[in-house]
C-alpha cells in the first residue's frame, strides 16, 4: 500500500463501501390479500424463504410453512400453536426500540434474535407487512436468516467503536498530548449508507504513525476485500455521476463489464432513460435529502429484462458540496416473480384465469366511479350454468372443469376488452360493463350470452349442452349502489330467471328481491327447524291384497311449527331447491327412519320404510357414504327395510350415472322405487336401464282412472312396462273402494292412498298396524286379463257417462245421452253380445248386465230422437232416468268381478311382477 492511500478522502470512501455492503438487499413486499386458500398455501410451502403469518394483537403463529417448520426444528405444525414472543429473544422494550430504529433510519425490515429448538440463537432479518385475511388483520413476515453476514459485520463495527473511543478522549488531554508529545496525526470522515438513510461520523484516531499505518492497512484490505465478493452491485460516481469504480457484482448482475462502465455516466443507463418520471423523482429527492431508494427494471445486453432494487446516496464535504454518488444495486428479478405469482393467486381464478371475488370488487368499484365521471350506465351481469351439477355427477370433475373452461372464454368472446368476466366459483361467473347508453342495450348482449354458450360443447368424444340463467343488474351515475349491492341485485335477477324456467335473462326488480328475500328466509327457516328437532314423520301404509299383510309404510316428513302448527311439506318444501338444505334434510331423513326402524324392532314390529331422497343428491356418493354409514350404526336393521323412492322425472337427467348410483346402493342391501311413474320417460328401454326394484304409478292417473278412459289406459300401460320387466307395481292415490277393486282387477296387488289409510302420526301408525283387518272382498277379486279387461273399460266408461248426466261433470255436447248410446252401441255392444259372452255367459250377473245395457241404450236413442224433434235438450227427468240406468249397470259389474262363481280359467292368478295378454 502506497503513503497515498492514506489520503483522508480517499480512507473515508474505503470505509464507506466496507459499511455500505452489509446492509443487506432490499426485498419486495410479499402482498397478499385474500383468505390462504390451498394454492396460496402450496406456493408459501414451495418458497425456499420462513414465511410466517402472526397475530399483531396476540402474537400467536396463525400459519408457518414448511420452510419454517426445517429452520426453526420444532417439527410440523407446531410453530401454529405457539407466540412469536415463544421465539423472539428481545424484551418488549427491546423490540420497541428496533422499531423505532427502523423508522427513524428508514429501512423496511427489523433485525431480530430468534431462538431455534436445539437452543441457538439466530440473528434474522424479518421483513413484515400488515395484510386483510378476510376480516382480520394479520402480519405477513418473511424472515431471513443473517447470522452470518452479523458475524463479519462485528468485526468491522470493532474498528468503528475505536473511533468513537478516541472521539470521547478529553480535549485537555488531547491538548495535553499535543504539547508534550510528537505525533502523526490523521483524520477521516467515515460514511455509513443504509438503503434509506445516511449516519456520518467523524472521528479521530491517535496513534504513532508505525500502528497506525500496520491497522489501516489491515482495515483498508479487508475493506477492499468485501468490497469486491459482495452480492450486491456497488457504483462509486464524481459529483457528476461519472462511474469511477465498480465492483464484479457490477457485471455479474448487469451483464455488462465493470471496466466499460468506467467513465460513464450511471444516471445515462437506459433504464433511467426510459423512466423519465423515476428519473426526476430521483434527482429531485437526491437534492433534496440526499439519498434515494427504488425498484427498477433494466436491460442486459443479450436482452434479458431483470429487476433492480437501488439505493443511492450522496457523499457531502464538510461545506455541504457533494463530492461522490455511492450506488448499491441487487438483482430481485426472482423475487418480483415470487411477488407477481403471489398476487396472482391472490386476484385469478386458477382455473379459467378469470379474474377472482377479490379483483372484481376492485374492478366493480372503479366501474362504478367510472359511470358516475362519464355520467353513462353501467351493468353487473350474473350467470349461472343450468344442469351443470349433474353433468359434472356424470362425466367426473376433469371434464367438469374443461366445461367450465371452455364456458369461460365462450364469455369473454362477447365482451369488450375494457369490461370485467369473473369467476365467483363452482358454476358462477360475473360480468361488469359500462360506457353504454341506455339499460336497453344490455339486453342484446345478454341474448348473444345466451346463444353463444347454448351451443353444443365437445369434450374428447363426448358432445354436451348447457344453458345459462342470467340476472342483470343496471345502475347509473345517479344510482346510490355499492359493489355488494349490485352483486346482491344481479343474483336475485338470476334466480328469477331460473324459476322462469332458466336459459333466459332477468333484470332485476325491486319486487323480485322481496320475493327472494322470502325465499332465502324459508330456506334459513326450514334449516333451523331441522337443527331445532321440529321436523317429524307421519307413515302411510301400504298393503299388499294378496297376503292380506302391511307390505310397507311411506315415511311423508311434516313441519311441527312452533307458531303455525303443523305444516305440511306443500308449504315448505321449495326451499330445498337450495342444495344445502336439500342435503341436510335428506340426511335427516335417513337417520330418523333407521331410528324409526330400530324402534319398530324393538316392539317385535319390522315393516319396510320407504323415504324419498332429492334426486340432487343420487348421483354424488353422498347417498352410498351416508347409507354405509348408518347401516354400520344400526347393526341389528335388515338394509332389506329401508326402500329409496326417487322421482322418476329425475332419473331421465344423466341416466347411466344413476343407474350406476342405485345399483351401488343396491349391493348394501336396500331397494328403490321410481315414484310418479308415468310422468315423464316411462318408456321400456328407460325402464330396462333403471334397476328398481318397485314401480310407483302417479297417483293423478289412480285417481282419475275410474271414471276416464285416457287414465285407465295410461294405468295399464304402466302396469304392462312394469310387468314385462318383472318390477313390482305399486299404485298410490287411492282413494275410494271403487279405486281398490279396478287397481286389483288389473293386476295391481300393492295399493297406498287414502281408502287404505291416511298418512299418521307414529303411535296412531303403530295402533292402526296392530288391529288392520283386510277387506274381505280382496281375496274375491281376480286379476283379469286383457280379454276380460273390456267389462273394467265398460265399467269406467259408464261411470263417467253417469257423472255427466248427474252434472259432476261438463261437456260441450247438449244430448249426453245420445253420447252414451253411441258409445255402447259401437265399442261395447258387439262385445257384450259376443266375446262378453263367451267368457262370462255363466254368469246370472253378465246376463243381467246384457239386459240393462241393452236396455239403457234403447233409452238414450230414444230420449235423443225426442229432444231432436223438439230442438230442446233432454230433460232432468230424463237424464236422473238413464242415469239411474247406468248406477245399475255399474253395480251389476261390481257383483260380476266379486262373483265367485265365475269362471277362473279365462282370469289370471296374482303372480307378483307376471302380466299377461
Amino acid at each position: 500500500m502506497q503513503s497515498g492511500d492514506l489520503d483522508p478522502k480517499k480512507i473515508a470512501i474505503r470505509l464507506f463501501f466496507l459499511f455500505a455492503i452489509l446492509l443487506p438487499s432490499l426485498q419486495a413486499r410479499a402482498d397478499v390479500s385474500s383468505h390462504l386458500s390451498p394454492d396460496l398455501e402450496t406456493y408459501y410451502n414451495a418458497l425456499p424463504n420462513v414465511i410466517l403469518i402472526i397475530d399483531p394483537a396476540t402474537g400467536k403463529i396463525a400459519f408457518a410453512n414448511e420452510f419454517a417448520d426445517t429452520f426453526y426444528g420444532y417439527g410440523s405444525g407446531a410453530l401454529a400453536t405457539m407466540r412469536i414472543q415463544d421465539i423472539n429473544q428481545l424484551t418488549a422494550e427491546q423490540v420497541a426500540e428496533e422499531r423505532r430504529l427502523a423508522k427513524e433510519e428508514r429501512r423496511n425490515y427489523f433485525i431480530f434474535r430468534h431462538k431455534l429448538a436445539d437452543g441457538n440463537v439466530r440473528t434474522v432479518e424479518v421483513r413484515a407487512n400488515p395484510l386483510k385475511f378476510g376480516d382480520q388483520v394479520l402480519l405477513h413476515s418473511i424472515i431471513r436468516d443473517i447470522t452470518g453476514e452479523r458475524q463479519q459485520n462485528d468485526k468491522l463495527w470493532h474498528y468503528q467503536s475505536r473511533l468513537e473511543e478516541a472521539v470521547e478522549l478529553k480535549r485537555q488531554e488531547l491538548a495535553a498530548s499535543f504539547e508534550t508529545q510528537t505525533r502523526w496525526l490523521f483524520g477521516f470522515l467515515i460514511v455509513v449508507a443504509g438503503a434509506f438513510g445516511l449516519v456520518v461520523v467523524y472521528a479521530i484516531l491517535l496513534t504513532d504513525s508505525r500502528r497506525s499505518l500496520r491497522h489501516a492497512n489491515d482495515e483498508l484490505r479487508l475493506a477492499d476485500l468485501v468490497f469486491r465478493h459482495a452480492n450486491e452491485g456497488i457504483l462509486v460516481t464524481d459529483a457528476d455521476g461519472v462511474v469511477i469504480k465498480a465492483n464484479s457484482a457490477v457485471s455479474k448482475i448487469s451483464g455488462v463489464d465493470a471496466e466499460t462502465i468506467l467513465g460513464k455516466k450511471h444516471f445515462d443507463f437506459a433504464s433511467l432513460r426510459k423512466a423519465p418520471e423515476t428519473f426526476r423523482e430521483m434527482q429531485q429527492q437526491l437534492a433534496e435529502t440526499g439519498e434515494w431508494s427504488g425498484e427498477l427494471w433494466n436491460s442486459r445486453p443479450d436482452g434479458q429484462r431483470y429487476a433492480q432494487n437501488a439505493s443511492i446516496a450522496a457523499i457531502k464535504d464538510s461545506s455541504g458540496s457533494i463530492q461522490n454518488y455511492i450506488v448499491v444495486f441487487s438483482d430481485i428479478t426472482e423475487l418480483k416473480a415470487h411477488q407477481n405469482e403471489l398476487e396472482k393467486i391472490a386476484h385469478y381464478d386458477p382455473l379459467t384465469e378469470l379474474p377472482n371475488r377479490v379483483l372484481l370488487r376492485e374492478r366493480l368499484s372503479d366501474a362504478i366511479e367510472r359511470v358516475k365521471r362519464d355520467n353513462c350506465w353501467g351493468a353487473v351481469f350474473f350467470f349461472d350454468l343450468d344442469g351443470f351439477k349433474e353433468i359434472n355427477d356424470r362425466y367426473g370433475h376433469e371434464l367438469g372443469d374443461q366445461l367450465l373452461t371452455t364456458v369461460s372464454k365462450r364469455f369473454l368472446s362477447q365482451f369488450r376488452s375494457t369490461d370485467t368476466v369473473a369467476r365467483l366459483g363452482g358454476d358462477e361467473f360475473i360480468a361488469v360493463v359500462s360506457d353504454y347508453e341506455t339499460p336497453e342495450d344490455y339486453k342484446s348482449l345478454a341474448e348473444r350470452v345466451l346463444t353463444e354458450t347454448s351451443k353444443p360443447i365437445d369434450l374428447g368424444d363426448k358432445s354436451v349442452a348447457i344453458s345459462t340463467s342470467v340476472g342483470i343488474a343496471a345502475f347509473s351515475a345517479t344510482s346510490d349502489t355499492n359493489p355488494d349491492q349490485l352483486l346482491r341485485q344481479s343474483d336475485s335477477a338470476m334466480y328469477q330467471s331460473k324459476l322462469e324456467g332458466k336459459n333466459r335473462y332477468t333484470l332485476f326488480n325491486p319486487k323480485t328481491e322481496i320475493e327472494i328475500t322470502t325465499f332465502n328466509n324459508k330456506i334459513n327457516e326450514l334449516s333451523e327447524a331441522i337443527d331445532n328437532d321440529q321436523l317429524v314423520f307421519h307413515f302411510q301404509p301400504k298393503v299388499d291384497v294378496i297376503s292380506s299383510q302391511v307390505h310397507s309404510a311411506e315415511a311423508l316428513v311434516r313441519w311441527n311449527h312452533p307458531e303455525e302448527g303443523l305444516k305440511y311439506p306443500g308449504s315448505f318444501l321449495d326451499a330445498t331447491e337450495n342444495i344445502g338444505v336439500s342435503l341436510k334434510l335428506d340426511t335427516w331423513a335417513l337417520e330418523e327412519t333407521f331410528k324409526t326402524a330400530a324402534s319398530w324392532r324393538s316392539l317385535g314390529l319390522e315393516v319396510p320404510i320407504s323415504v324419498n331422497v332429492d334426486p340432487r343428491n343420487l348421483t354424488s356418493n353422498w347417498l352410498y357414504d351416508t347409507l354405509k354409514r348408518l347401516l354400520a350404526e344400526h347393526e341389528t336393521i335388515a338394509p332389506s327395510l329401508l326402500d329409496i323412492e326417487v322421482l322418476e322425472n329425475a332419473t331421465a337427467v344423466g341416466n347411466a350415472s344413476v343407474a350406476v348410483a342405485i345399483k351401488r346402493c343396491q349391493e348394501l342391501g336396500v331397494s328403490f322405487s321410481i315414484d310418479d311413474f308415468g310422468t315423464g320417460y316411462s318408456t321400456l328401454t328407460h325402464l330396462r336401464h333403471l334397476p328398481a326394484d318397485h314401480v310407483k304409478i302417479d297417483q293423478t292417473f289412480v285417481r282419475a282412472a275410474i271414471d276416464s278412459l285416457d287414465d285407465l289406459a295410461i294405468v295399464d300401460a304402466v302396469l304392462g312396462l312394469a310387468g314385462a320387466l318383472n318390477r313390482e307395481v305399486i299404485a298410490e292415490g287411492v282413494e275410494t273402494k271403487d279405486h281398490q277393486n279396478l287397481l286389483i282387477s288389473l293386476g295391481t296387488s300393492i295399493l297406498q292412498g287414502y281408502s287404505i289409510a291416511r298418512p299418521l302420526p307414529l303411535q296412531k301408525f303403530l295402533d292402526w298396524t296392530a288391529h288392520f283387518t283386510p277387506d274381505p272382498n280382496w281375496g274375491k277379486l281376480q286379476h283379469l286379463s286383457k280379454r276380460h279387461a273390456k267389462l273394467l273399460y265398460l265399467q269406467v266408461e259408464l261411470r263417467n257417462w253417469t257423472k255427466i248426466l248427474t252434472g259432476e261433470k261438463q261437456i260441450q255436447n247438449d244430448l249426453p245421452y245420445m253420447l252414451g248410446a253411441d258409445q255402447l252401441s259401437s265399442n261395447y255392444w258387439p262385445w257384450l253380445n259376443r266375446e262378453g259372452a263367451k267368457l262370462f255367459g255363466d254368469s246370472e250377473h253378465f246376463t243381467i248386465l246384457s239386459t240393462q245395457c241393452e236396455h239403457l241404450m234403447n233409452q238414450c236413442r230414444w230420449h235423443a230422437d225426442a229432444s231432436a224433434d223438439e230442438h230442446k235438450p233432454c230433460s232432468p227427468e230424463a237424464s236422473k232416468e238413464m242415469a239411474e240406468l247406468a248406477s245399475a249397470c255399474l253395480r251389476t259389474i261390481d257383483n260380476l268381478l266379486l262373483d265367485n262363481k265365475l269362471d277362473r280359467s279365462g282370469t289370471i292368478p296374482f303372480v307378483l311382477g307376471e302380466r299377461r295378454a
